[in-house]
């Protein structure tokens, strides 16, 4: 649409320019109404669709621009993030068999996609958020690179400050805070445009109004974010909180809520699919959650069921099955899945139990007793990170106070190791691994920004080994199995 110029306004004059070329803008388009000068004996249909970019482990791949260049088709574009693409579907006289030869467009572009980003050993996933999205993801680094899209987030930074704080309460409750707009790059969806006549667009708008709520209530399909289960359709609050830059008192109505990707056509009526889903009682929503659920009964962790979940919804996008007909997620989506892969953010423990200097190293014990953990962090007043307890530590104290008639009455303060080796949590497994195993240390705190985030200890490691002895059991069995069948 024209030639893509960005330029933000810098002054009080350039803002003023632009309300003028705006005005002139409006006035030319009551101009045209009043003319009849807009096409009214032709309607047409267009769409496009968003994709999420993944690697070979499922989780999201910056790699849009790269992606571009192979595909080299006019009618894909990049979006926000370089995880993210979009692909534009040419308009079709709305007549006909114009739905089933756009999904059949639709279809081609996708099979497009996926066979261009097999160069990255990747692949291409439809869904509201990507299950396996992490806050590292959203660093500004992954921002796409076009003059367009830094201007957006100076400007929504300019309006609402640099610091976005996101707060959804769900099954489970999401508390974090922000640097970059990026956040609202977790959205992804599949939209359609519909051309009207002049004359038709109240009615065809109070229509469009009037569905919404049915249309939704059959097509939720983004329930988690960051590993926690949400709202049925996590991107209405994502997308209000994350670039909605009016304050509360400033407006009536909510941001409008983006639509979802379809997997096939009606053959009757809007009620068919949403009689289908009932029947089945599964829309994408409830499929994850109810995947998420029945996978961490199984002893799996929750980075490990965020990617089985992903797998599978690659799997059935693949054959082609509408949601409510998939089989949930199972272990075996996990093929792919190796622990070297994650981030320490995607496996240190969050829940922390943390003292303070002036705590006396009475309260340390009895925390070790309550809650059979080993390690304690120490912070301030600002929850910064001013050193660690351990619980050998401890027992050396309460050694010297029987053997010596010592005093228990010191505070954490004269004890706590000071000034404790760290880690940032988008650091790699394999790095935390290594900085406990050459400095002969059980713990790592986990430290973003001079702030305790999580923390890593030996019990973490233990956890993912048994898991992963479990799951080579368990395939070592199988394909036992399959070779006593074969013979």
């Amino acid at each position: 649409m024209g030639v893509e110029t960005v330029k933000l306004a810098e002054s009080k004059e350039q803002v003023q320019e632009f309300i003028k070329y705006l005005l002139k803008d409006i006035w030319a388009m009551e101009r045209m109404l009043e003319d009849d000068l807009f096409e009214t004996d032709t309607v047409r249909i267009g769409a496009e669709q968003e994709l999420c970019l993944v690697d070979k482990y499922a989780k999201p791949a910056p790699i849009s621009m790269e992606l571009l260049e192979v595909l080299n088709d006019k009618d894909f574009t990049t979006e926000l993030a370089k995880f993210n693409l979009e692909t534009n579907l040419e308009p079709l006289v709305f007549k006909g068999t114009c739905l089933s030869q756009m999904e059949s467009n639709i279809l081609k572009q996708l099979d497009k996609a996926r066979e261009a980003i097999r160069q990255f050993d990747g692949d291409i996933v439809l869904t509201g958020v990507l299950p396996t999205i992490r806050k590292s993801d959203l660093d500004i680094e992954n921002l796409t690179p076009l003059p367009r899209y830094h201007a957006l987030c100076q400007a929504i930074n300019k309006l609402r400050g640099d610091e976005y704080d996101l707060r959804i309460q769900g099954m489970d409750e999401l508390l974090m805070r922000f640097d970059s707009p990026l956040l609202e790059a977790c959205n992804t969806g599949f939209q359609v445009h519909l051309q009207v006549a002049p004359g038709e667009f109240v009615n065809k708008y109070n229509i469009a109004q009037a569905i919404t709520g049915p249309v939704l209530a059959s097509a939720v399909n983004s329930p988690i974010l960051f590993g926690k289960r949400l709202w049925a359709e996590t991107r209405v609050a994502l997308f209000h909180q994350s670039v909605d830059t009016r304050q509360v008192g400033d407006h009536l109505r909510d941001s409008s809520p983006r639509v979802t990707f379809g997997n096939e056509w009606l053959k009757n009526s809007i009620l068919d699919i949403i009689k289908e889903r009932t029947e089945a009682a599964q829309t994408g929503s409830y499929w994850m959650v109810k995947s998420y659920n029945s996978l961490t009964k199984k002893d799996v962790t929750r980075e490990q069921a965020l990617t089985a979940i992903t797998n599978a919804m690659i799997k059935n996008q693949r054959k082609g099955e509408p949601v409510h007909k998939w089989s949930l997620a199972k272990t075996d989506d996990l093929e792919m899945w190796q622990p070297s892969s994650l981030l320490v953010e995607e496996f240190m423990t969050t829940d922390l139990f943390t003292v303070q200097k002036d705590d006396i190293i009475e309260l340390v014990a009895n925390l070790f007793e309550w809650r059979r953990i080993r390690y304690v962090p120490v912070e301030d007043d600002s929850k910064h990170l001013v050193g660690l307890i351990t619980m050998r530590m401890i027992f050396l104290e309460f050694n010297n106070i029987i053997h010596n008639n010592g005093s228990s009455s010191k505070s954490v303060g004269e004890i706590m190791i000071k000034n404790p080796i760290t880690i940032h949590p988008e650091a790699s497994i394999l790095e935390a691994t290594d900085i406990m195993d050459t400095q002969s240390i059980g713990c790592l705190p986990v430290v973003k920004n001079n702030r305790l985030v999580g923390i890593i200890t030996e019990q973490n490691y233990m956890t993912i080994t048994a898991r992963l002895l479990r799951r080579h059991h368990s395939e070592n069995n199988k394909e036992s199995s399959e070779n006593r069948h074969k013979e």
